[in-house]
């Protein structure tokens, strides 16, 4: 049974004899003929010779390019016109008679009964198939044409058998025949009703309605403006609702979409339960209810509202400046992250509407660190852009700096400075909070510029004052530093962070000018850092 798509408001009962009766039809030269010429597939058709030529031999061709036959009956399987020939074979001149049969489809009867209350019923036939039906229930018969409905059928106390049957005007009574229970019903409530609307173009919306119900009620599905002005209106039946309903077409100054469920009577249309769903067309004229971006790793995800996926694109941004255009299917796509520039991206919708040009820009959150000196950095941050259709307050929760391997993080703000204590290699991003989403920005690592100090300058006069070349800032104890005069050649060496240079070379002379070093050194992870430089040893 399919849902009713309209029910007539003019209804036509007759209370007839069962009877089929016959509908006699002769060929074109009136020598035989027979009970109908038309019937539903298959149908057998039965010849009676009505002619006054005695025993003259009569033989019949039945479909085209047929073999002759002397039978008198014959079954057609398939639709169609045919048409039968006679031949008189017993004279000079054969004689020849015709008569032509129409085979109609045996189509599928498609009917409706809808429970009036507990005890009564109404049958409809929202897409007729036939020219007319005829019901049989108990002892009474009831027969209507292609457009009138049945209602008060009859009353029952538990259940009702009907025997309905297909008719087409002037054809043999062997079409399609079901039989179908009626058993009582009382009404019962509307479950958890619910819609959600698709946009199709500006002030167009497609309904997506759900609900639970009785299977044989009747159900009025109305839409209407703030105002109570009509919009449209549907019925439908059956005990799980689910059902789309395009073209919900209102005014641009239209305010709020209501959508009221009815259960009523399939007689006389009395409400027996009304439910009633209201939503914003602010919140519903666009095709995209939320869309925002995330980094995840090497990758960013981007996630998008169910809505209007089909008629959604998303465009990136190549590295060398290029657009590709991407096909949306799914809520949540994947893109990866092959650039150091902040990513953007736009999402165009396809509208159905010349009228409308849709986009909507978006991006995650991005960060970049630049070097100002040794573990010295400004932090450049660019937040991210994003739609929601309900207001959301953005804020950056943090930015943070921290080591990956120990799961550590703090806070940082825009001008940086590495601590060894975070790690050889550090992280930094940023955590933006939309509500309750969070957005991650891409991850920058910084590496720890391991870094020993040495003076410039030396000045070994015995006066106490910088008298001799010291290191400061050794991560550990195991290095080895070498000084190298302007020829090359190594003049000092020590592994001892005791042990300093007081500018004496081998000879015991002290030789003023420029030396160049070299420090080889390990962090506590046993990594090799090699620092080189120069300074200026000073007598005076």
């Amino acid at each position: 049974m399919r849902s009713l798509i309209q029910i007539s408001i003019h209804f036509l009962v007759f209370s007839l004899v069962a009877t089929a009766g016959t509908c006699q039809v002769r060929s074109s030269s009136e020598r035989m003929e027979t009970a109908f010429a038309r019937g539903c597939a298959p149908f057998t058709i039965n010849i009676s010779e009505i002619d006054s030529l005695g025993d003259i031999s009569r033989t019949y061709t039945y479909e085209k390019d047929g073999v002759s036959t002397s039978d008198t009956f014959y079954t057609y399987q398939t639709p169609g016109t045919f048409e039968i020939i006679q031949l008189l074979g017993e004279d000079i001149i054969p004689k020849t008679d015709t008569l032509v049969i129409e085979v109609l489809e045996n189509q599928a009867i498609d009917f409706n009964v809808f429970k009036c209350d507990p005890t009564q019923a109404m049958l409809s036939f929202p897409e007729p198939s036939y020219d007319y039906f005829q019901i049989e229930v108990g002892s009474r018969i009831f027969q209507s044409d292609s457009t009138s409905d049945f209602r008060n059928l009859v009353s029952f106390q538990n259940s009702l058998q009907l025997n309905i049957q297909g008719f087409y005007t002037n054809a043999a009574p062997n079409c399609q025949m079901i039989d179908t229970l009626i058993t009582r019903t009382d009404t019962g409530p509307i479950i958890q009703p619910s819609v959600d609307y698709d946009f199709v173009c500006s002030n167009n919306f497609l309904a997506n309605i759900s609900f639970e119900g009785n299977e044989d009620q009747l159900y009025q599905l109305s839409f209407s403006d703030e105002n109570g002005a009509a919009i449209r209106t549907d019925f439908i039946s059956g005990s799980s609702k689910s059902i789309t309903i395009d073209s919900i077409k209102v005014n641009e100054d239209t305010e709020q979409l209501c959508l009221i469920i009815d259960a009523i009577s399939g007689c006389d249309s009395t409400v027996f339960e009304t439910r009633e769903l209201c939503y914003p067309t602010d919140l519903l004229n666009t095709p995209v209810a939320y869309a925002f971006a995330s980094f995840n790793g090497d990758s960013i995800d981007i996630h998008l509202d169910q809505g209007a996926i089909s008629n959604l694109s998303l465009t990136s941004q190549t590295e060398d400046g290029n657009s590709i255009i991407h096909k949306i299917n799914d809520n949540l796509i994947t893109l990866p992250y092959i650039s150091n520039t902040p990513p953007a991206y736009t999402i165009s919708f396809n509208s159905e509407c010349p009228q409308d040009s849709i986009s909507y820009n978006i991006a995650p959150p991005f960060v970049k660190a630049n070097r100002i000196g040794i573990n010295h950095y400004t932090i450049t941050y660019s937040p991210s852009e994003f739609l929601f259709l309900e207001n959301r307050n953005s804020t950056m929760e943090s930015l943070l700096i921290g080591n990956s391997d120990t799961n550590v993080f703090s806070n940082t703000n825009d001008e940086l400075r590495l601590s060894l204590a975070m790690g050889n290699n550090q992280q930094l991003l940023s955590i933006e909070t939309i509500d309750s989403i969070k957005l991650f920005s891409n991850t920058k690592t910084l590496a720890y510029e391991f870094y020993v100090y040495i003076p410039e300058a030396f000045t070994p006069n015995n006066d106490g004052v910088n008298d001799r070349l010291e290191l400061y800032g050794l991560p550990t104890e195991k290095f080895t530093f070498k000084v190298f005069n302007r020829w090359g050649e190594k003049v000092f060496q020590t592994s001892d962070q005791n042990e300093f240079w007081n500018g004496r070379l081998v000879n015991g002379h002290i030789v003023e000018g420029t030396y160049v070093y070299r420090l080889n050194f390990y962090n506590s992870l046993g990594e090799i850092f090699t620092q080189q430089g120069s300074f200026a040893l000073i007598r005076d």
